[in-house]
Order: C-alpha cells, then structure tokens, then sequence
C-alpha cells in the first residue's frame, strides 16, 4: 500500500479493567438489611450492620477480582484495579474503602486462582 503500512507498525493495546466504586455494595446491604436487628442495644446493633456491609462489600469485590484473574489468565485481559470514591474519604466515614482492604481482597482473589504455590514465583 501507499501509506507505507506494513503491519508493522501495530500499537500495543492493554486492556485494564476497573472496579467502579465497589463501596456502593456497602449501601445496598445496608438498604435491604436495615430493618434486620441485633438483640444488642441499637448503637451496637448499627455498628454490627455496618461491619457486615463492609465484609460483604469485601466478598464482593474479591469475587469480582476472582473473574479479573483467571481474565488475566486466559489473556483476555493485561490488568486490573479499581476506581474508587471510597478511597479518598476518611477513615470515619461509613462508606470509606481502604487500600488494604483491596490488597486483600486482590490476594485473596490470587490464592483462590492460583493457590500458594505460585505467590512466590510472582504469577503467571
């Protein structure tokens, strides 16, 4: 061809895929379990509820990050991460997300894929 194009010139295209605010999980449990009580006084009972919206969050994410690995895997995808709000808010708030909590999450979601005898090899 005239463009002098021979294929060669081919741009790399990686492919990340994203985790878009996984702390919204967070609200929608606390959404549909809002009138389920503990037997322990209500501030107790809220603070309960809270935890476990936030564990659940977590289980979501890491299943979330169980697809983006074995994606990796099988190539169809170069990464993953993910794009938070609740990355930035202090630590007080109910709808904070901290990086360890997605470190974990992304090496629970390793072991899961992978299993312990490759972490020390680095992967893939």
């Amino acid at each position: 061809s005239g463009d002098g194009d021979d294929g060669s010139h081919r741009k790399n295209i990686e492919l990340i895929s994203l985790a878009h605010n996984p702390e919204t999980q967070i609200a929608a449990y606390l959404l549909s379990n809002h009138n389920r009580t503990d037997n322990n006084n209500n501030n107790n009972s809220t603070s309960t509820l809270l935890q476990r919206a936030h564990d659940y969050m977590k289980q979501c994410l890491t299943s979330s990050f169980v697809g983006y690995e074995i994606s990796v895997q099988e190539g169809l995808i170069d990464g993953y991460g993910v794009d938070s709000n609740g990355l930035s808010l202090p630590n007080s708030h109910d709808m904070h997300f901290g990086w360890r909590d997605v470190l974990e999450c992304a090496a629970d979601a390793y072991l899961e894929v992978h299993g312990d005898n490759d972490v020390a090899g680095g992967g893939g």
